[in-house]
This record gives C-alpha cells, sequence and structure tokens, in this order.
C-alpha cells in the first residue's frame, strides 16, 4: 500500500512537471524576435518629421528597421520603450510579438500582454508620411508623396498632427490601402480608436 502510494504521489509530480515543460516550451514557441535599428520618429523645431538613429530619448514614435527590410512599429509599456530608447545600443535582437500586415507591422514588447486591438475612439488632423527604409537598410526616410507608396514592399504609416504630436497607423489592410489610394496627403482627418500607449492609432 505505501509503495502504491509513493508511485502515485511519484506520477502526480512526473505529471505536474511535464504540464510546466509543455507550457513553457508553447509560450517560448510563440515568441517572435527580430533584429534591427530602432529609429526615432519626431518632428524637428520647424514641424518637419525626420528619422533620428542617434538619441536618449524620443519625443516621437520608435519604430524597427528589420534585417529584413521591414518596418515594424514599436509597441509597448513606458518601462519598456524607456529602457530601449536609453540603451547605447540602436541595433539589437528584440523579443516580442509580431502582429499587424504588410502595410503596418507593430512588434510588442514581450514584457506586454498583446494589446487590445480598441481603445478610446479618436480623431486627428495631420499630414500622411510614409516611411522607408533608405537605399542600404542604414536608416527609414519619412516622406509626405503623392504617389502611393503601396509599390514599396516594406513601408509603414505616420501621422504628424500640427501641434507636434505623432502618430502611428494600424487597421485592417484594406482600409491602409484606400488611405494610399487617396490623392490628399496634407491635413488629412483620421478617425479610429487610440491604443492604451496614446501613439497608435488604429483606422476605423
Amino acid at each position: 500500500m505505501k509503495g502504491q502510494n509513493i508511485l502515485k504521489g511519484f506520477l502526480i509530480l512526473f505529471s505536474f512537471i511535464s504540464f510546466l515543460m509543455l507550457f513553457y516550451i508553447t509560450a517560448f514557441a510563440k515568441e517572435d524576435i527580430i533584429e534591427g535599428s530602432i529609429v526615432c520618429v519626431d518632428n524637428d523645431r520647424y514641424g518637419k518629421v525626420n528619422t533620428i538613429t542617434k538619441y536618449n530619448s524620443c519625443g516621437g514614435v520608435l519604430v524597427v528597421l528589420g534585417n529584413n527590410s521591414k518596418i515594424y512599429a514599436l509597441s509597448g509599456s513606458k518601462s519598456d520603450i524607456a529602457e530601449i530608447e536609453q540603451s547605447p545600443d540602436k541595433i539589437k535582437k528584440l523579443k516580442g510579438q509580431i502582429g499587424g500586415n504588410e502595410r503596418a507591422w507593430i512588434f510588442n514588447t514581450s514584457t506586454l500582454k498583446p494589446i487590445e486591438e480598441k481603445q478610446v475612439p479618436h480623431r486627428i488632423k495631420g499630414d500622411l508620411y510614409c516611411l522607408l527604409p533608405d537605399s542600404d537598410n542604414k536608416n527609414i526616410k519619412a516622406i509626405v508623396s503623392n504617389e502611393s507608396c503601396s509599390s514599396h514592399e516594406a513601408h509603414a504609416h505616420v501621422v504628424s498632427t500640427k501641434d507636434g504630436e505623432i502618430y502611428t497607423i494600424h487597421g485592417d489592410e484594406s482600409k491602409i490601402s484606400d488611405l494610399e489610394k487617396t490623392s490628399d496627403r496634407t491635413d488629412v482627418v483620421f478617425k479610429g480608436s487610440l491604443k492604451k500607449n496614446g501613439s497608435e492609432l488604429i483606422i476605423d
């Protein structure tokens, strides 16, 4: 009887350890890793949108120019973003979760649960910029183009408002495609929902 209890206890312990290992492996498998340059997209004192590769803090938004030439808007908690901003190494590997689509990739940092898609209804007015990698994939160009940037495989979008705020644009790929097809690039009204960090607009 005593031997049976020991065996039963051993089986329970083994099952529990197996469950923990399976949980760990599953959680790890869902984690994405990207490597690239962390670029700050911000307004200069003249109101022009610039991309900066050397900085200690970013007043705009952070994006990752991946070694695969894709551009990811960086999403995370304030502490995560602050840690990345203050790191002297602006070319690094990041662990987290990739979301979005070909017109608006998002990279959520690993300490953050996936952000809810809809938050506070919001309306902004500003200029629509297309973010494109430069020829040597070392930095990002921010341009207001009269043509759609959909012809470029690696691109993303930000909006710069007159009060100096920068927003990254996300949402359904077809809705962003419709945005690209319009001729309006300046003083455009965008309607959507803000994510928790206040700098990511989900287009309605």
